[in-house]
């Protein structure tokens, strides 16, 4: 009677699971921007409940749902604008300010130009929901499948303390986005855009691949860059106050403007990197990198 029970228990709790994932599933196909935000909350905490149940599924739910609502880099063909988003109206720009208060933009960043002026200057509300709930660090604990964010217009994203290991963010445009104290250990962010004052604050770099990445005027104060790859990247006055390049290999990199007060750089790669206008930049630095083949220093600081 008692393994009966249990049974019962087991198979009616199923049920209700896969009920509540159902109804979650139909709000995110509506054309409503409140609707889609309440379905993800909902199937956000579907996870809380039951991880061991649907916490893979859901987010390969909402990877989907960021692939197909998220603007692609560059909305332009043949000259001529496409839409941006399928869903992209007037609700969810009132919507954002209660999903993120960091990205509302100030009047100074409405200003700037983004990499295609096309391009909104923030995420529609239910894109921001669908980031935070599938970045956040309890959520992904859960998961074991990879975060697939290639190629798409994040400008503005808010992901404070988000976890992004290993995640593919290719030629994603993250231009101004708070990306403070995130975990992004291992991710590939070749060609990515991370322009715009784009605050990489604390952020765990090791290991990440940023081949091409555009970081100028990026603030990287006390990141964690250790045996990163930025081959050819552009750091141009970009800020990397106390960051740890420790094995980091900096090939060809600018460095123009960039600001390298109390960085670490022992055992870093710094073969035709241009650091002449590197601000901060130290004897003891140049010194401690283990390589600096071609690398174009200032006359004082050339390493005998």
């Amino acid at each position: 009677m008692r393994l009966y029970t249990a049974r019962t228990y087991q198979l009616a709790r199923r049920g209700q699971v896969t009920e509540r994932f159902t109804k979650a599933l139909e709000r995110l196909g509506s054309d409503q921007a409140y609707v889609r935000i309440g379905g993800i909350l909902a199937l956000e905490q579907i996870v809380q409940d039951v991880p061991d149940q649907v916490a893979t599924d859901a987010a390969r739910v909402l990877n989907h749902f960021l692939r197909h609502h998220a603007a692609p880099k560059s909305p332009t063909t043949d000259g001529k604008k496409t839409d941006v988003s399928p869903h992209a109206a007037d609700d969810e720009a009132r919507l954002q300010a209660a999903t993120c208060t960091w990205a509302t933009p100030s009047p100074s960043t409405e200003e700037k130009t983004r990499t295609d002026p096309g391009l909104p200057d923030e995420l529609a509300a239910d894109v921001q929901a669908a980031l935070t709930a599938l970045t956040g660090p309890e959520f992904r604990s859960h998961v074991d499948v990879g975060l697939d964010l290639h190629g798409l217009h994040l400008a503005g994203a808010c992901l404070p303390e988000a976890d992004l290991t290993s995640a593919n963010l290719k030629g994603a445009n993250l231009a101004g986005a708070d990306l403070s104290r995130p975990t992004l250990t291992g991710t590939d962010l070749t060609d990515a855009t991370l322009t715009d004052c784009a605050d990489l604050t604390g952020a765990n770099l090791a290991r990440a691949r940023l081949y091409g990445a555009d970081l100028s005027g990026a603030s990287l104060r006390w990141a964690i860059l250790t045996n990163a790859e930025l081959a050819e990247p552009n750091l141009t006055e970009a800020t990397l106050f106390g960051a740890n390049l420790t094995g980091a290999k900096l090939f060809t990199t600018t460095l123009t403007g960039a600001n390298s007060t109390e960085a670490v750089l022992t055992s870093a790669h710094l073969n035709g990197t241009n650091l002449i206008h590197t601000e901060g930049l130290t004897s003891e630095q140049v010194q401690s990198a283990l390589r600096i083949d071609n690398a174009i220093l200032p006359p004082d600081l050339r390493r005998q």
